[in-house]
């Protein structure tokens, strides 16, 4: 098998293996708050640092490690404690502009996405995006649930700019009627093929009835070039 066909037959499997992800851990329990969570599968993020500087037939492969507060806001307000979760991402250049890409959460969020580059420091992207959600709480009144497994197509862009040739600034932003999230961080680059990244972000579900669910905090990354 070539290097090409085996880098196609790696990319297949990986975007086949995210069927499969575990839920978003929680690593904390409700803090201060009237209304208790009982149990939660939080779809969180499935974003990652933006693929860049990709030329045709370029590969990256990556992981971020994210860790978060989450929150019910709204008509009810409950603090669901501290999460994380690790996206896993892969991309390849179609040709100097386009770039197909999957990143796949240990939330179970998986992004399958089309990125084009409008210039050297923008770009935009669409794709098709997996949740599972699941949040069931109690409160002085009936329980309840804010749940969501289901298949949406987003949308987005980001932009980069390079400070020197191995440090770089990014931030991308998504969108769709169920969710939208940013972040913006850094890149560092320890070698041609190496590189590690570091940010903040944000992100919003919009479940109707006042209730939205509240993800923000900061994230570790690494990638690879080959």
């Amino acid at each position: 098998m070539g290097r090409r066909a085996y880098r196609l037959f790696a990319f297949a499997m990986f975007a086949m293996l995210s069927a499969t992800s575990p839920a978003l851990a929680a690593v904390g329990g409700p803090a201060g708050s009237d209304l208790t969570a009982i149990g939660k599968t939080l779809s969180g993020s499935g974003l990652s640092a933006p693929f860049a500087d990709l030329s045709s037939g370029d590969y990256v492969a990556g992981y971020d490690y994210m860790r978060f507060r989450s929150k019910l806001a709204g008509q009810t307000a409950s603090d669901l404690g501290k999460a994380h979760t690790g996206v896993y991402s892969i991309g390849g250049a179609i040709s100097n502009s386009f770039v197909l890409g999957v990143s796949v959460s240990e939330g179970s969020v998986a992004n399958y996405f089309l990125q084009y580059k409008v210039s050297p420091g923008l770009f935009v992207l669409a794709g098709n995006r997996d949740y599972n959600t699941q949040v069931s709480y109690a409160s002085g009144g009936p329980a309840g649930t804010v749940a969501t497994t289901e298949t949406k197509v987003f949308y987005g862009f980001g932009g980069k700019y390079n400070i020197d040739k191995d440090l770089s600034l990014h931030a991308i932003w998504m969108n769709n009627s169920l969710s939208q999230e940013w972040m913006v961080g850094a890149a560092y680059k320890l070698s041609s093929p190496l590189s590690v990244n570091i940010g903040y972000q944000t992100y919003i579900e919009e479940h109707g009835n006042g209730i939205d669910l509240k993800m923000k905090g900061v994230n570790f990354g690494v990638k690879y070039k080959f």
